[in-house]
């Protein structure tokens, strides 16, 4: 499954000794969708630089200020949404898309809400209705016909130039706007593929048992899968354990944590399972992998399907301690289909570790399963790990109110205490189509052995 297994620094060798959905996407990722922008009768009259931060910043402040008078010569203070709405008889999302335009924080961070010409025209001829000063409403024009020209020379489309913008401002803000686009990517990808999953989970509670192996239990959620369009297909994910110095394949056997219920080599948790679950199919995919497809399933939220399984590896070796060979371990969550909340949850005992970060990396033309963390390519998301403490309440997940009683069957079911490991979790909603997300857990150097060398 690996093409490069050379022996690496300690710095970049890696081990992801558990947790992979073999399910590696080979599509491209799903895109938002542009909106033209009609082109301006009026051209800007002053050249238009090649700077582009620059001159965006010179163009929205001079949107902003140009609004700022508009409103100000109609209301005495920065007037609430509620305000314009009121006064201007306008839909409340216009109005808040204009105020934020006008009162941004920094100028870049406006461009995601400059409503499109349309409601601009609306809210010019409303305010010059309402007692607007002309002269006013013609600054907003001019300005926003600079700002239309530019965007047609650096991006040829108002949403693509949106989205060079948002990653050119602060990262509080571009963190907001990212999150919109990466909404418009689910919903336009799940017209495009037909099926729609609110919320994937990818679980695995880590258990030190000897002095260099451990036991690793793994549950996987799909909750509330639908198709949206008759050729939509579900399907559900398996995950696999690989260690790139070693990849021939697993090395633990991969046990059911409820064998009486395995259908078809499922291992399902049938208590937190839509009930009758619909038939399912396996079908085999390259790389010598099976996935399992749900057949002949209706369509719409009543259908909807929720999917919970659970398996567990005994005595793992090489998960515990770093090494030369292994110095982290990660859960690796690939977005093979529009989802619109990806979760990762590491439980763990207190102090098992360094430290856990996460990341959202490409799967785009690339399996970073081949790759070492050096190689990944990053994606720019805010994907931090949170600790939520111990015990089931840590658990508690309102997209999944399923999944508690899941993981508490989990530890029952292998006589561990979820009060004695703690809970890390990775959180990203909408995350995008072609994408893998990545917590990863720096291991501790066992207490015993020798310093790690250089190359």
């Amino acid at each position: 499954m690996v093409q490069n297994t050379r022996r690496l620094p300690p710095c970049q060798a890696f081990s992801e000794t558990f947790l992979k959905n073999v399910l590696h996407t080979r599509i491209p990722a799903g895109t938002i969708n542009h909106m033209s922008t009609t082109a301006s009768a009026s051209e800007p009259t002053r050249p238009v630089s090649a700077d582009l931060r620059t001159e965006a910043e010179r163009v929205l402040t001079e949107v902003g200020t140009a609004l700022r008078a508009v409103l100000r010569s109609l209301y005495p203070t920065e007037p609430a949404p509620r305000d314009l709405q009121h006064t201007l008889d306008l839909h409340k999302t216009l109005c808040w898309r204009v105020l934020q335009v006008a009162f941004a924080r920094e100028p870049l961070a406006a461009a995601a809400y400059v409503p499109g010409d349309e409601g601009f025209d609306k809210f010019l001829k409303a305010a010059g209705k309402a007692g607007a000063a002309r002269e006013n409403l013609d600054a907003v024009r001019e300005a926003l016909i600079c700002y239309r020209a530019l965007a047609r020379l650096h991006a040829g489309d108002r949403a693509s130039f949106e989205v060079m913008l948002m990653s050119l401002a602060t990262q509080s803000d571009s963190a907001v706007e990212l999150k919109a686009a990466r909404r418009a990517g689910y919903r336009s990808t799940s017209y495009a593929w037909g099926s729609q999953v609110a919320a994937r989970i990818l679980c695995g509670i880590i258990t030190p048992v000897e002095d260099d192996a451990v036991d690793f239990a793994t549950l996987r959620g799909h909750v509330r899968a639908r198709r949206v369009r008759k050729e939509g297909m579900l399907r559900l994910s398996r995950t696999v354990e690989h260690d790139t110095d070693a990849p021939a394949g697993r090395r633990a056997l991969a046990l059911p944590i409820v064998p009486e219920s395995v259908v078809g080599g499922v291992p399902l948790l049938p208590d937190f399972c839509t009930r009758p679950l619909p038939a399912l199919e396996a079908v085999m995919i390259p790389g010598k992998n099976v996935e399992y497809r749900f057949v002949d399933q209706p369509l719409g939220e009543q259908a909807a399907i929720t999917v919970f399984t659970g398996e567990v590896r005994r005595k793992l070796m090489g998960a515990r301690w770093c090494s030369e060979d292994n110095t982290s371990n990660a859960l690796m969550l690939t977005i093979r289909d529009p989802v619109a909340l990806g979760v990762i949850d590491l439980w763990a005992p207190p102090g098992f570790g360094l430290g856990n970060s996460g990341l959202v990396v490409s799967a785009v033309g690339v399996d970073p399963l081949g790759q070492t963390p050096d190689q990944w390519h990053v994606l720019p998301a805010m994907a931090s790990v949170e600790r939520l403490g111990r015990g089931l309440r840590a658990a508690r997940l309102s997209e999944a109110p399923e999944y508690e009683g899941a993981i508490d069957l989990c530890f029952n079911r292998l006589g561990w205490a979820a009060s004695d490991y703690e809970l890390h979790r990775l959180r990203l909603e909408y995350p995008v189509l072609g994408s893998c997300l990545v917590l990863r857990t720096k291991l501790c150097i066992k207490p015993d052995a020798r310093p790690l060398t250089g190359p």
